[in-house]
């Protein structure tokens, strides 16, 4: 299972369905309890090249930000907040 959402990832396609990633989310949390690199390097990368396919959908753009800082991927949600920087996106959190 791992393997398989990895290649995908690795061939960086973009999956327009943010459930669908949410889904894969779920399944590799299923199997592996310790969600370490493994997490960044297949859904991370998934997130990341959602929010490139889809730089209008601002909320769930920063879905993807909070999920990859939650789970630690730091990479991503690097990448995903310098994306909104360079598409103008405003995000306003609530205090």
């Amino acid at each position: 299972m791992l393997l398989c959402i990895e290649e995908l990832a690795a061939k960086k396609v973009a999956i327009k369905d943010l459930e669908a990633i949410d889904l894969y989310d779920e399944a590799l949390r299923e199997v592996l309890r310790e969600q370490d690199k493994s997490w960044g390097k297949a859904i991370g990368e998934l997130r990341w090249q959602y929010v490139k396919s889809n730089p209008k959908d601002e909320h769930n753009i920063l879905k993807c930000f909070q999920v990859c800082l939650a789970k630690g991927d730091l990479d991503h949600a690097r990448q995903v907040g310098k994306f909104s920087e360079s598409t103008s996106i405003i995000w306003c959190f609530p205090f």
